[in-house]
Formats: C-alpha cells, structure tokens, sequence
C-alpha cells in the first residue's frame, strides 16, 4: 500500500489529528506531537522527506524520476519544507501501477488531481466541523506550497519515494491560517457526525452507496462555494446546494416551494437560533433567493443583510449535512432515510 504525503494549506493545527487511518501533523509555532500508534506508520516519512527545502528537491530528481514539469514547478517556491506546513498523510491504492515508471507528463498530472482529490475529502471532513457560519476563515488546499504551485509526495514503506508537483493556479492563499487546538480537536473527535464521516473519507468514491455519495458532493460543493468572494453568487450557490440535498436523487423533479418543507425539516434538528426555521426558509427563498437567482439584483439593491442571510444559509447547509450522515447510518435500520428525516 503507498501512501501520499501533502501539505494542507491554511490549517494551523497545533498538535496531531486522526482520521481514521490517515494522520495530519501540525506545525510551529505551539506544535505539540502527540504520537500514537497509528502516527508512527506514517512518522518516519515526514521526519525524513518534511526536513528537505524545496529548492533542495532538484538534488533528488535522478532518483524520485521528477519530471520536467515539476522541477519547474520548484524553481519559483522559496526556503521552505513541509514541516513550516500542517501537512496530511493518508493511504492510497496504486498497486496496479509502478510508481517508478511514470514518466508521462500527462499520467502525472492527472495523478496528482486524483490524489490531491482524495486528500481533500479527507479535510472535508474537518472542514465540517471548523467552518464557523457568516465567517471568512475557511482552511486551503490539500497539496498547495505556495505561487500556486500543488504537490504530493507518493511513497511505499519507505522503500520509494516519488515527488509530483504543477502551478494549478494563477494565485497564492493568503489568508491567515486557521488555528484549530488539541481542545477543539478533542471535541471534534467526540461529535458522532465525525465518528461516522471519518472512516469512509479515507476511502474512494467508487466504493460509496448513493446517499454517502451525496453527502461528500455537497462537502465538496460546500467547500468550493466558501471559496467564492461575491456575496451573491456564494447565496445563490447555497441555495442550490439546499436544495439539492432536499432532493432524495437525482429523479426528484421537485423546485421551488415544494423543496421548502424538506429543507426546514432536515436542517431543523441543529437549528438552535430563536427563530423559527420554517419562518427562516421561507423568507430566504421568497425574498432573498428568488430575486438574486432570475435578475442582477444585490443584497444591498434588495434591501437585505447579507452577512445574516449568508449565515443563516451556512446553517441550514451544515445541518443539513449532519443529518443526512445520521440517515445514512441508519439507512440499515429502515427503509427510506430520506422518508425517515422528514419524519423525526
């Protein structure tokens, strides 16, 4: 089994996290290791390869079979190592192909975005839990190093190591790294949503049933959408992905009011605002959704708060995801999960 080690840009965690069989270590300043057994499969790795500055990787070229590609990628990063990073270790099946003999740049690429893909479902998860409603903090990409440039380390028990790096994107994150604590670790680890979504993040999608599907395509959509900085387009984008997760699948036909109900119904049971949620849902699409959604409209054209309605939806949204990971626990135990929410 190899295993990929990559950096998680924006996360500043001061200690060690498991997710079930993936590790992340924190970084300075007030890192503190707190090593288990499971840590330990993947210590040795980071010691080694988080120690090296990436203006030192051309040194390993000739025997980590770096392409051309990657080497330039490098060129443009400054005296930096994986260690100044919190950095995410996980497992992945490459056992039909040789790692060593990958020397297609286009086989490396598209490599990179599957394992940079699975690295982020992982945090996804965490995502969940950090993302606080109606704030900007958000935590970056998996893999990302700084100019734009992403990249992983691909190893198999220390035997092999193999470094892929490319600039996907024009821009570098910026943004003061979030901060998140052993406490809040602690409290993380104990939350049953958590429980359940950490083991299936570690594997792939393909071995997903429909509704655990669903569930990361809106932690997916959700993360992209934290990501947009026009206040109306991240409403709008969260209306839609309301009302995708009120949807039982892909044939549910169901628009506008008739998702209403469902939508208030599911996200009800975190909702712990003095409003009413029925009141809350109703007067985001009949005010605020319809208007930003058929016309060029604004919060501020439109007479609106839009840091409130933001948050309100972010509430909604993360509600609506927990529950639905409780209806996928217990889709064993009964019949239609979906049938089951709307009947609590």
């Amino acid at each position: 089994m190899y295993y990929v080690l990559a950096t998680v840009e924006g996360l500043h965690l001061t200690c060690d996290f498991i997710v079930y069989s993936a590790a992340l270590y924190g970084c300075p300043p007030n890192y503190t290791p707190t090593p288990t057994g499971l840590h330990e499969v993947y210590r040795q790795p980071y010691n080694c390869l988080g120690a090296i500055p990436f203006e030192a990787y051309s040194l390993f070229s000739p025997i980590s079979a770096m392409d051309d590609s990657t080497l330039e990628a490098m060129s443009s990063l400054q005296n930096r190592s994986l260690k100044d990073f919190t950095c995410v270790c996980f497992e992945v099946d490459l056992e039909n192909q040789d790692i060593a003999s990958i020397d297609s740049l286009d086989n490396n690429s598209n490599l990179l975005q599957k394992l940079l893909d699975q690295g982020e479902m992982i945090l996804d998860v965490i995502r969940l839990f950090v993302f606080k409603p109606g704030n900007n903090t958000s935590i970056g990409r998996v893999g990302a190093i700084g100019n734009g440039v992403s990249g992983v380390w691909i190893g198999n028990d220390g035997e092999y190591a193999k470094f892929i790096a490319r600039q996907l994107s024009p821009y570098q994150f910026v943004q003061k790294p979030m901060q998140v604590t052993l406490s809040e670790v602690r409290k993380i680890y104990n939350d049953p949503v958590f429980k359940e979504l950490c083991s299936a993040a570690c594997h792939t999608p393909d071995q997903f049933d429909p509704l655990l599907k669903r569930i990361f395509q809106g932690l997916r959509a959700f993360r992209e959408i934290r990501e947009i900085q026009n206040l109306e387009a991240r409403f709008v984008r969260l209306a839609s992905l309301a009302e995708h997760l009120a949807k039982k699948d892909s044939n549910d036909e169901r628009r506008g009011h008739k998702l209403r109900y469902p939508i208030a119904k599911i996200a009800q049971s975190g909702w712990d605002s003095k409003s009413d949620i029925n009141d809350v849902v109703n007067d985001l699409w009949t005010h605020t959704r319809n208007k930003l959604t058929h016309s060029a409209e604004t919060f501020a054209s439109i007479g609106r708060d839009p840091i409130q309605d933001i948050s309100n939806m972010e509430t909604i949204v993360i509600n609506m995801l927990q529950a639905l990971v409780i209806a996928w626990r217990n889709e064993e135990f009964v019949i239609d999960p979906y049938q089951w929410l709307l009947n609590l």
